[in-house]
C-alpha cells in the first residue's frame, strides 16, 4: 500500500494535466460539437485513469477495483438531447432587453456537489455491501456525471443577446457557442470536484486498513508468549536443557526434537541462546569442581525490530580453573 504521504490525488492529477483538454475543447461549438466534447472528457479521464498510468500505479489491485466503477460514470454518456434540454429550459423569459445572461448561481453549484456526492457515496456504500451490487451501481449511475458537468458549462456560456422585436434570440436557433480557456477551466474545476469524492473513497479505505493495522499490532503486543504465557516458555527452557543433558544427545531423535522447539520459539519471535563467554551476561552462573561446563537451560531472548530481549534467563555451571 502506497504512503498518503506519496500519493497523488486524481483531483488534482485532472486539475495538473489540463493544458491537455484545453487544446482540444478551446474552440468547440458546445452545441454542434457536443459529441467531440463528450469523447474528449471521456478520453481525458481514461488517460488519467488507464492500466499503467501515475495514478493507477499508486494504487493497490484492491484499491484499483474498488475506485474503477466510480471512474466508470465519466464515461459513455449520451448528452447530446440532455444538453439541449438543459441549455432551453434555464433560459429566462424574455424581458424585452438587448441583454440576457444567465448566471452561475450557488445553487447550481450545491445542485451539482450534492448529484455528484450522493452517486459517488453511493457507490462507496455499495462496495462495502458487496461487490456483487457493483454493476447494479454503474448501470444506474451511468450518464448523470458528465451530463451534469458539461451541462454547468452550457448554461454558464449562454450569454444571450436579442436581436429580434418578438425576443426570439439568434442564438438558440443555431449560432454557435465556442468554449473559451475559461469554460475549460471551468470543466476541469468540476471533474477535479467531482474526482475528491473517489479521493475520499480511497482515503477513508487507507484510513481504516492503517487503523486495523495499528489495532492489530497492538493486540500482538500485548498478547505474546511472555506476557500471557510465560511458563510455556519457562517449560521448553527446561525440555531444552534436559534433553541437552541427556546421555547420547548425538541421537538423532533428540537433535530433531531441539531443533523443532528453537524453530517453533523463533516462528513466535524468541530465540534460543547457548552459553559462550559473549553472552554471559545472560545466564546464571555457578562455579563448581567439574572439569566441563554444563548448561542447566539455554537463555530466551525476544527478538523485535533487529533487537534481542531477556525473557528467561539460562543457567549454567563453570569448572573452577
Amino acid at each position: 500500500m502506497i504512503s498518503m504521504l506519496s500519493y497523488k490525488p486524481l483531483s488534482q492529477l485532472i486539475i495538473d494535466n489540463k493544458d491537455i483538454l484545453t487544446k482540444q475543447l478551446v474552440g468547440k461549438d458546445i452545441h454542434g460539437d457536443v459529441d467531440c466534447i463528450k469523447q474528449s472528457c471521456i478520453e481525458y479521464i481514461h488517460s488519467l485513469t488507464q492500466k499503467d498510468s501515475e495514478y493507477m500505479n499508486q494504487l493497490s489491485l484492491l484499491e484499483q477495483d474498488m475506485v474503477s466503477p466510480a471512474i466508470s460514470m465519466f464515461r459513455n454518456l449520451p448528452i447530446r438531447s440532455v444538453l439541449d434540454n438543459l441549455s432551453n429550459n434555464t433560459l429566462p423569459p424574455h424581458t424585452g432587453t438587448n441583454e440576457i445572461s444567465v448566471k452561475n448561481t450557488p445553487n447550481n453549484n450545491l445542485f451539482i456537489g450534492y448529484i455528484v456526492a450522493g452517486i459517488c457515496g453511493a457507490i462507496g456504500a455499495l462496495f462495502i455491501a458487496g461487490t456483487s451490487l457493483l454493476s447494479v451501481a454503474v448501470g444506474i449511475t451511468t450518464g448523470a456525471l458528465i451530463v451534469l458537468l458539461i451541462g454547468y458549462v452550457c448554461i454558464k456560456k449562454l450569454k444571450i443577446q436579442s436581436k429580434s422585436a418578438n425576443g426570439i434570440n439568434d442564438s438558440i436557433l443555431g449560432n454557435p457557442h465556442r468554449i473559451s480557456v475559461d469554460d475549460v477551466n471551468c470543466i476541469i474545476n468540476s471533474l477535479s470536484n467531482s474526482a475528491k469524492s473517489i479521493d475520499g473513497i480511497l482515503n477513508t479505505y487507507r484510513s481504516h486498513i492503517e487503523q486495523l493495522i495499528k489495532e492489530h499490532k497492538q493486540f500482538l503486543d500485548k498478547n505474546t508468549l511472555d506476557n500471557n504465557f510465560k511458563d510455556v516458555i519457562e517449560t521448553l527452557q527446561y525440555v531444552l536443557g534436559n534433553m541437552s543433558c541427556v546421555t547420547g544427545t548425538d541421537d538423532a531423535l533428540i537433535k530433531d526434537t531441539m531443533r523443532r522447539i528453537s524453530s517453533s520459539l523463533m516462528h513466535h519471535g524468541y530465540k534460543v541462546i547457548h552459553y559462550s563467554e559473549e553472552v554471559k551476561a545472560l545466564f546464571q552462573v555457578e562455579i563448581r569442581q567439574i572439569s566441563t561446563i554444563d548448561e542447566f537451560k539455554p537463555a530466551i531472548v525476544k527478538v523485535v525490530e533487529g533487537k534481542e530481549y531477556l525473557v528467561c534467563k539460562g543457567a549454567v555451571v563453570l569448572p573452577n580453573n
